[in-house]
């Protein structure tokens, strides 16, 4: 199974990042990549563009995710 995981003030739609892991390895992005504190975003701009996520897939058995 995979998920996507957006660590940035923004979300991937308004220029933040985007990683897409197996839920397995969630666990371990989150401590190697750990989500932006609130005090930094409170002082970021994103976009305004609306989409609807991420399309996410599996390919012999790599996840990743399309627009």
């Amino acid at each position: 199974d995979c998920i996507d995981y957006q660590p940035g003030c923004c979300d991937y739609c308004n220029g933040g990042p985007i990683y897409v892991v197996n839920t397995d390895y969630l666990s371990a992005l989150e401590t190697a990549e750990p989500p932006i504190s609130s005090d930094i975003c409170s002082n970021v701009q994103c976009g305004m563009q609306y989409c609807m996520g991420p399309n996410l897939t599996c390919i012999d058995n790599v996840c990743g995710y399309q627009d």
